[in-house]
């Protein structure tokens, strides 16, 4: 590049997100089963305020998607519960 950067593959690369906490912060989780799902939810958010809704079904009808808003007090929680969502064994993938 002509300033002398560095071209990346994301225009925000090495940037913090600025959030201003407490504030509502949304997963697209993806499982087998949504009872499981939300069984997995619940373990994971614990009594953190959210709302936790299906959102699309896979042609074959072998993937579900919820949609999970949960409150988060800082970026430590934030991560944490992608982090154990996306480790829980009854969810398949998290955005």
């Amino acid at each position: 590049m002509r300033d002398g950067r560095e071209a990346s593959g994301s225009p925000l690369d090495g940037q913090k997100l600025e959030l201003e906490y407490p504030c509502s912060w949304s997963y697209t989780v993806f499982g087998a089963d949504t009872n499981l799902l939300e069984r997995a939810v619940r373990e994971v958010v614990g009594d953190a305020a959210h709302t936790l809704r299906a959102s699309q079904k896979s042609k074959g009808g072998k993937y579900f998607s919820m949609h999970l808003a949960v409150t988060v007090q800082d970026d430590e929680q934030r991560l944490t519960i992608f982090r154990e969502l996306h480790e829980h064994s009854d969810v398949v993938y998290v955005l």
